[in-house]
């Protein structure tokens, strides 16, 4: 959720930071009842999608995916 706020408050080429970011996300989660995740090319790879559903098992919240193809076909 915060990758496109970084990119437009950090400077071209240049980061806030993770830890930044951390504190930022949490503020967020802890009022959410669970998480959906969609699943797009490298989300298994991302690190901050694999910390946010860690913190949902850890305070037993749910953990839901959402296929691309699904979202795309759907007719809602």
């Amino acid at each position: 959720m915060t990758h496109p706020l970084d990119i437009i408050l950090a400077k071209e080429s240049e980061t806030l930071g993770s830890d930044f970011w951390v504190k930022f996300d949490e503020a967020f989660m802890e009022f959410c009842s669970k998480i959906i995740v969609l699943r797009i090319e490298g989300w298994e790879l991302s690190s901050g999608v694999k910390r946010e559903i860690d913190y949902f098992r850890s305070k037993k919240r749910s953990v839901e995916y959402l296929d691309w193809d699904e979202v795309v076909n759907s007719k809602v």
